[in-house]
């Protein structure tokens, strides 16, 4: 709403992007990246290394982006497993060419702890409260939710909160 009423496009895309989750062809931010495991389904023992990698596994299968909106994610992580790990399915093709490289019956999936799910909700929530107290302590305050065209041009100009790869008004971003 901040950013909508202070007509703050980066910052407007980067909450749509947040709520709704990141489309294709969209860069999805670093502190969204997670780690885990290729693993599949077995019937007989569980969840199991669904390859015996003889070196370090290739990097695009053990990290992933996290592109889905935030509510998305809460949600993920309020029905986690008891083992407090969440899946990530791959796209069919891959999943199915590593089920059939790793002989077993089901197709793996990336198995990420749900800490680190939490951690990219803890982010986002900081970094909304990061911008915030930075525009209040530029005095843009927003009497009732109104922004003067001084305190607009005064966030229009602010540089020092950093959220993901956009630029402009939250930084400069690697």
């Amino acid at each position: 709403l901040i950013a909508q009423k202070l007509d703050v496009p980066e910052l407007i895309a980067w909450t749509e992007h947040e709520l709704q989750g990141y489309p294709d062809g969209v860069k999805v931010p670093a502190y969204r990246r997670v780690r885990g495991e290729v693993k599949s389904w077995n019937p007989y023992n569980g969840m199991m290394c669904a390859i015996i990698w003889t070196s370090e596994p290739p990097e695009h299968l053990v990290h992933r982006s996290a592109a889905q909106g935030v509510s998305e994610l809460s949600d993920l992580i309020e029905r986690h497993d008891s083992k407090g790990v969440l899946t990530m399915s791959f796209p069919e093709k891959t999943g199915y060419s590593l089920m059939k490289q790793s002989d077993m019956p089901t197709p793996p999936g990336l198995v990420v702890d749900r800490a680190q799910i939490v951690g990219i909700l803890d982010k986002v929530r900081s970094l909304v409260l990061d911008w915030t107290v930075k525009l209040e302590s530029q005095g843009i305050m927003g009497e009732n939710m109104t922004f003067s065209r001084e305190e607009k041009n005064k966030a229009s100009k602010s540089t020092s909160i950093h959220i993901g790869t956009f630029q402009g008004i939250l930084g400069d971003v690697s």
